[in-house]
Order: C-alpha cells, then sequence, then structure tokens
C-alpha cells in the first residue's frame, strides 16, 4: 500500500552529511520515514531530502525548521548527532577552540530542540540527542569534548522530566568508539604536541591511531535508533558500542578511583 508524503512521519537529522547521522538518515529513509538530513555544508543529493542548517546559527535553524514544516506539515522526530571534536589538555587549547566546542555539541542541540519543539508537542513525537562514551567517562586529553557531552547528557534529562506530561519521549543515546569521519578528523591542539604534555600526548595519539583501525562502522547506532523511534515507551537513556566500553562503564561503579584512573591511563596508552 501506498502512503502518501503528508502520512508519512518526518524525522530531521542533525549531522547526517557523514557518520552516525547518515547511517540513521539512509536506514530510516528505507524504513519509510521522510527524512530531512541536514548538515553545516549542502549534503549531496542522497535517497531522503537534504538541507542546510548551521546548528551555531540562531536564524537558519529557525529558518531550516519553518522549511521542513512548509514541506512537510509535522516533525515527528529529531536526531541531534550533529559534533565536533579536539584533542589537547585542558590547559593547552584555546579558549576560542573550547567555546566552539560547546557552542555546536551544546547549544546547537539546545537551539534545534527549542525550534521543533512545538511541531514535537503537536506530535508527541521523540527527540534523540546523541551523547558519547565521552560523556560518561572523561579521559585525559579529551576534557572539552567530555565536557561539552556530559553537558548534553544534563540537558536531555532535564528536558524529558519536564515534556514528560505532553507524552514526548527524550531519549539519550550514547555511542561507544565508531569510525566516523569526526573520529577520523579530530583537531589536534598544537599547544599541546608541544607544551608540557608532548611525551604524554604523543603515546596518546600513537595509541589512539592504533586503537580506531579496529574500530567499526556506526550501523549499530542506526539500529538502535530505528528501534526508538518504532516503539512506543523507549527509555530515557541507551549505551551502544564495544563489549570492553560497556565493561569499563561497569568498572568505573565498582572500582577504588584510584585504580580506575590507573585503568584508563593503560588502555590509552
Amino acid at each position: 500500500m501506498s502512503v502518501s508524503s503528508s502520512d508519512r512521519k518526518t524525522v530531521l537529522i542533525i549531522g547526517a552529511s557523514s557518520g552516525i547521522g547518515k547511517c540513521c538518515a539512509e536506514r530510516l529513509a528505507a524504513s519509510g520515514w521522510r527524512v530531512f538530513g541536514v548538515s553545516r555544508s549542502a549534503p549531496p543529493a542522497e535517497a531522503y531530502e537534504t538541507l542546510r542548517i548551521d546548528i551555531d546559527d540562531d536564524d537558519s535553524v529557525r529558518d531550516g525548521v519553518a522549511l521542513i514544516l512548509e514541506k512537510s506539515g509535522r516533525i515527528d522526530a529529531v536526531v541531534n548527532s550533529g559534533g565536533v571534536s579536539t584533542r589537547g589538555s585542558v590547559e593547552d587549547v584555546p579558549m576560542a577552540e573550547a567555546r566552539q566546542i560547546m557552542e555546536t555539541n551544546l547549544f546547537g542541540v539546545l537551539r534545534v530542540c527549542q525550534a521543533t519543539l512545538p511541531a514535537i508537542r503537536a506530535s508527541k513525537g521523540v527527540i534523540v540527542n546523541i551523547s558519547s562514551f565521552g560523556g560518561l567517562i572523561g579521559t585525559q586529553f579529551g576534557g572539552h569534548y567530555a565536557a561539552s557531552k556530559f553537558a548534553v547528557r544534563g540537558l536531555t534529562e532535564s528536558l524529558r522530566r519536564e515534556l514528560a506530561p505532553s507524552g514526548v519521549r527524550v531519549v539519550d543515546v550514547s555511542p561507544g568508539l565508531f569510525k566516523t569521519r569526526m573520529t577520523e578528523n579530530v583537531v589536534i591542539s598544537e599547544g599541546t604536541l608541544h607544551g608540557a604534555y608532548a611525551g604524554d600526548f604523543a603515546k596518546f595519539l600513537k595509541g589512539k591511531d592504533k586503537f580506531m583501525k579496529n574500530m567499526s562502522t556506526p550501523e549499530p547506532v542506526a539500529v538502535l535508533i530505528e528501534e526508538i523511534l518504532s516503539g512506543d515507551h523507549p527509555k530515557g537513556y541507551y549505551f551502544v558500542g564495544p563489549f570492553f566500553q560497556r565493561i569499563m562503564l561497569v568498572l568505573k561503579k565498582i572500582l577504588p578511583q584510584s585504580a580506575f584512573d590507573a585503568l584508563i591511563a593503560r588502555a590509552l596508552g
């Protein structure tokens, strides 16, 4: 049976030009959703509708959401999967770079939520905010990214409680390490390369490069998000990632802090 475009559920996916966002857009489009995949640069033509939205810009987000509502008449789900990252010490990463991470990873999520909430409330829809394993465990040389993702988790938890009476479901999905454009093209702090942490940072980067070669692509995240959007009663929080990272989350709860810190240091070289 054919379904008219006005009857199809509509999902807005942020960061759909690559990685988790692209996987989600492709999977949901194949499942019958009307997908609007957006990114800061104009996405190439896909099997779903694409649109340029800069989540760092209030006007861009507001105008983009208005255009989607003009085209579709509804928004049933939002997947906030855009993000940026920097590797460097808390001491050495310039404030301008630190602000940019928070601008995109936290305030970008907030802008999208605020702009779409009237439509999401009307459809009693779903908001999925993608945080990270880095929002659960703060590792050395990833402090700024961790700070932004810890903040996203707190924002999502508060939003979930505020919207519960309206029937809107708000979900935090924390992916572990997957091979994406962001993880492959992460910005490296020049100050940390040559500063007081240079030796430890060089070891860390060498271990990270070796580690990332064994990472899988993020299709499992897209599978989980499709299940969340298709279900009636999703949980408030999900982790999806390699088994050893699940174990790390358990160990963080049960090990003495000094023992867990030593374990993290060894795991990261």
